[in-house]
């Protein structure tokens, strides 16, 4: 039995490990900027950043892709609180996951 837990253990942090963040461009900040003119890459780099320190311990950006708009936004704050991530952060990582949605469905189109 404890082989078997060791063999899910291996797999599961593989499939972590092996999942990379995607980095926005000026052409996403661009894109985004329809929505919100406030966006900037480098907030969207910030983003990318704390979803990565905060976020990316226990989710990929492939399970936050996985939800809409509206339920990233309803998540958002209970998450934040749970990784204890400030407000202004958490807009930022909000920033981050709602405009790469936006750019890999476009991809998909």
């Amino acid at each position: 039995m404890k082989n078997l837990a060791l063999v899910f253990s291996i797999l599961f942090f593989a499939g972590c490990a092996s999942y990379t963040l995607i980095t926005p461009t000026q052409t996403d900040a661009d894109r985004a900027k329809a929505e919100n003119p406030n966006i900037t890459l480098a907030k969207l780099t910030k983003g990318k950043d704390l979803f990565q320190e905060n976020c990316g311990k226990c989710h990929s950006l492939k399970k936050a892709f996985a939800h809409n708009t509206d339920e990233v936004v309803k998540v958002m704050p209970k998450m934040a609180k749970k990784a204890r991530v400030n407000t202004d952060d958490a807009q930022l990582i909000q920033l981050y996951i709602l405009t790469m949605h936006s750019a890999q469905n476009a991809q998909k189109n």
